[in-house]
């Protein structure tokens, strides 16, 4: 039978964390993300984008 350690247990858990930090993705544009949804309905992408590139929302404009 084998025994493991506290030590060698620590040790394991301590990288089984690391590991999961370094493959976490983290949205850290996520609330823009709502924001755009939430304003821009359909073409949310489409602020998201120009904001990401221009510093600028755009102009909305209800064409019907």
């Amino acid at each position: 039978m084998i025994r493991i350690t506290n030590t060698a247990i620590s040790h394991w858990l301590k990288i089984g964390d690391k590991l999961g930090r370094l493959f976490k993705t983290e949205d850290k544009d996520e609330g823009l993300k709502q924001f755009c949804k939430s304003e821009y309905k359909n073409d949310w992408y489409h602020a998201y984008i120009t904001y990401k590139v221009d510093g600028r929302f755009p102009r909305i404009v209800n064409v019907r």
